[in-house]
């Protein structure tokens, strides 16, 4: 889309450049979204809602949107611990996330009282079982005993039964370790751990594992695990942890932050350890959850409490090696261009709701140098007078395009973003309670080989 077009359509559609939603609430940050394939984010830090209106408006936004075309999508990504428990706390947080809409769930262990499968389905699945389908669990030493019948047969559609794994999330390394079995120096998981990092260069790394390696709570510096930490010094930007049931934010000057969030509903500890080396930020009295927005290269994080209050927050960065690319790999190659798409499952709750607020995401891959076309499609059926359906006959039926976007791939590696459904279509669609929509991709190499595909996904509010 040229500069002259995008300044016509600003200035058409000025009067709703003061109704952008956004993106935290209480903050100064502002985004729009454009009709149909103009799909482009705006980000406005302005107070004044009418800054975008006057022709100097005009200018800035146009400059924002040419130094953000292109980038890619920020992750959303909350990580908390220590909540399953008999008590609504952990409801409260979970409710909490949900509300404000989520990529992934970071799970840092501990299912009360012991991870029995029953305690997993009364204790866990009503409150953070909601984002199964989107989360990344680490064992806690509460549920280790019983991880046979509990822990791996509840995470198995997830993980697979794998004690550690790693995963690429907005451009970040995630990599969930165990500190409850295979910690030592000479264990199969610090040779995993060793050989991961060493596949992948750079510092945009974060960890997370129950025990927290240092802590100024009741529990204190977890020695155990100093295996893992000396592997992951230099390396991780962030480390995640549970355990003691508070809020810390720890930075020891050796490169990495370390988080302890262990305030997910269970009962929290107090401590008097304030002097504890490095202990930047604590909270003893909330519960809550820490949220990630990740982007490649960049982390901010808040600390949110059950009552969506931002008590800790700030910025952190991470060294990408040279040549990178800050997409998500994990998809299989596909015909001819490599094509592999999929869709990103959403929470089970208010899925359509966030799907129509933040978008459709997808994971998209093929070789280097192609151009990828993606649209959501849905299927109308006719109605006669009398609002009964006709014939489901072919012409009776006419395939409606709610949104689409185009992006380049440059490397063989996948790209995570998202198609955002049109405003137009955007007000007809929140009548619905269950849409089922068609995603469509089509992919062109340098070469001129093309390759087609498609998938479906149920969009629904809750029940």
């Amino acid at each position: 889309m040229s500069v002259a077009k995008l300044i016509i359509f600003v200035i058409r559609k000025k009067k709703r450049l003061w109704e952008l939603p956004s993106v935290i609430k209480g903050s100064k940050e502002r985004e729009l979204t454009m009709e149909g394939d103009k799909a482009t984010l705006f980000r406005s830090f302005y107070d004044d809602r009418k800054g975008c209106t006057a022709l100097l408006g005009v200018f800035v936004c146009v400059a924002i949107w040419a130094f953000t075309a292109g980038s890619t999508p920020a992750a959303v990504v909350w990580a908390v611990g220590d909540g399953a428990g008999a008590n609504n706390n952990d409801l409260l947080v979970s409710s909490m996330i949900e509300a404000n809409g989520l990529d992934n769930l970071l799970y840092l262990g501990d299912v009360y009282e012991t991870g029995t499968a029953a305690e997993f389905t009364s204790h866990y699945e009503p409150s953070y079982g909601r984002f199964k389908s989107i989360t990344y669990p680490t064992p806690g030493n509460h549920e280790w005993g019983n991880r046979d019948t509990g822990y791996f047969p509840y995470w198995n559609s997830r993980i697979g039964g794998a004690p550690y794994y790693a995963v690429t999330i907005g451009g970040w390394r995630i990599l969930s370790l165990n500190s409850e079995n295979d910690y030592g120096a000479g264990g199969s998981q610090v040779a995993w751990l060793r050989s991961e990092l060493a596949a992948n260069p750079g510092t945009c790394n974060i960890a997370l594992v129950h025990r927290p390696r240092f802590s100024a709570g009741s529990h204190g510096d977890q020695t155990r695990i100093d295996p893992l930490w000396q592997e992951l010094k230099g390396r991780a930007t962030i480390m995640l942890s549970g355990h003691d049931h508070n809020y810390q934010r720890i930075n020891r000057g050796e490169g990495t932050t370390h988080f302890v969030v262990g305030s997910g509903g269970r009962s929290l500890y107090t401590f008097s350890n304030f002097a504890y080396t490095g202990l930047r930020a604590y909270d003893m009295t909330n519960y809550g959850a820490l949220r990630l927005e990740l982007t490649p290269g960049l982390a901010r994080h808040e600390l949110r409490t059950a009552a969506n209050a931002v008590l800790d927050q700030g910025t952190i960065g991470c060294e990408q090696p040279a040549g990178s690319s800050p997409d998500n790999p994990g998809s299989s190659p596909g015909d001819q261009a490599g094509l592999s798409l999929s869709i990103k499952p959403f929470p089970k709750r208010q899925l359509l709701t966030y799907a129509l607020r933040r978008g459709v995401r997808l994971k998209v891959k093929c070789r280097a140098g192609c151009t990828v076309t993606t649209k959501l499609q849905m299927t109308r059926v006719s109605r006669s007078k009398s609002g009964k359906k006709r014939k489901a006959r072919s012409k009776r039926r006419r395939k409606v395009t709610l949104g689409r976007s185009t992006w380049k791939i440059t490397s063989a590696r996948s790209r995570v973003g998202r198609i955002k459904f049109s405003t137009r279509r955007r007000a007809y669609l929140k009548r619905r309670s269950r849409i089922t929509v068609k995603v469509v991709a089509k992919a062109k190499d340098e070469a001129g080989n093309t390759v087609k595909k498609s998938t479906r996904v149920v969009l629904s509010k809750p029940k």
